[in-house]
C-alpha cells in the first residue's frame, strides 16, 4: 500500500488501555451540513447524540464536511456497530445504511492483536451519505491497444509490512489492490481502489509507467473508508523492458509478479 503519513493517518501511539478513541474524517455530501448524528447498534437517531460539524469545503459538486469526536474505550466496546447520518429520520437505503457505520467489534479485534505497547488513539474514517461507494470508485473505462497486455493480476511483497500485496489491473482501467496481513496494512486499510493508465515515470520522463491515481483507500471488514489524500493517493509502476516495477519503500522497487 502507498502512503506517506497525512492528517487522515491512523496513528499508532503507546497509550494506556482505556484511553479516548478519537474518530474523524470528511462527510461528504451534495449540502453543507451542521450536524452530524450518530447511535448505537439499534438505537434511533436523537438530538443527544451528534457531532458539530468544524468546517466544509467545496470539491466539485460534492462538500467535504470534516468532523471529529472521542469517545471512551469502554463505551464503543460495549456496542457493535456505530451509525451515521445527516438527518435525524436516517437513510432507509440499506446500502447508505451499511455504507455509513463501523464494525466497532472487528476494530477492537483488530486492535487488541496489535503489541502490548500500541493501541489506536485516532482512527480516520470519511463518510459517504449520498454517494453509493461501490458505484463512486467503479467508473468503466476503456483501455488502449497498448495498454491491454497489462490487464492481469499481480503480487508483490511489501518493504513497509508483513504480508503480500495483490493488485489487479481490470478491462475496466481500475486499479485494485487487497494487502494479506489486515493488522500491519497502513491505517488499518488493507484495500486500495483507483484507475491506471499509460504515462511515464514521475521521476525521469523519458521512461513509461503505469499511472496509478484517485485511489480510495478501504477496510470492508470494520468499514473504514478514505478519501484520495492530496499525498500519497497517486504513484507510478515503472515499467522497464516486459517487467513491472513497483515503489515498495523509497529509493527501492520489486517486480510485480503476474499469477
Amino acid at each position: 500500500m502507498k502512503y506517506l503519513l497525512t492528517v487522515f493517518s491512523l496513528l499508532l501511539l503507546h497509550v494506556a488501555q482505556g484511553q479516548d478513541i478519537n474518530l474523524f474524517g470528511k462527510a461528504v455530501c451534495k449540502t453543507t451540513i451542521k450536524t452530524l448524528y450518530y447511535r448505537f447498534d439499534e438505537q434511533p437517531f436523537n438530538t443527544q447524540q451528534f457531532i458539530q460539524i468544524d468546517r466544509s469545503n467545496k470539491e466539485g459538486n460534492r462538500i467535504l464536511n470534516s468532523y471529529s469526536i472521542q469517545f471512551k474505550e469502554d463505551k464503543l466496546r460495549a456496542h457493535k456497530f456505530l451509525y451515521f447520518s445527516h438527518t435525524l429520520k436516517g437513510n432507509k437505503d440499506t446500502v447508505f445504511v451499511a455504507q455509513n457505520r463501523i464494525n466497532l467489534i472487528a476494530l477492537f479485534d483488530l486492535v487488541d492483536s496489535l503489541d502490548k505497547d500500541e493501541a489506536v488513539l485516532s482512527v480516520t474514517n470519511d463518510l459517504f451519505l449520498e454517494d453509493n461507494f461501490e458505484q463512486l470508485i467503479g467508473i468503466k473505462r476503456t483501455p488502449s491497444a497498448t495498454e491491454k497486455q497489462y490487464i492481469g493480476t499481480y503480487t508483490v511483497s511489501s518493504n513497509f509490512s508483513r504480508g503480500t500485496t495483490t493488485i489487479q489491473l481490470d478491462d475496466s482501467k481500475i486499479y485494485h489492490s487487497r494487502h494479506s496481513n489486515e493488522r500491519d496494512s497502513y491505517f488499518f486499510m488493507n484495500e486500495e481502489v483507483g484507475i491506471w493508465e499509460l504515462g511515464t515515470w514521475n521521476y525521469n520522463s523519458s521512461y513509461p509507467a503505469l499511472k496509478i491515481k484517485n485511489i480510495y483507500s478501504f477496510n470492508r471488514n470494520i468499514g473504514l473508508r478514505m478519501l484520495p489524500a492530496d499525498v500519497g493517493s497517486a504513484y507510478d509502476i515503472r515499467i522497464k523492458e516486459d517487467r513491472l516495477l513497483y515503489p515498495t519503500g523509497s529509493p527501492s522497487m520489486k517486480e510485480l509478479v503476474r499469477k
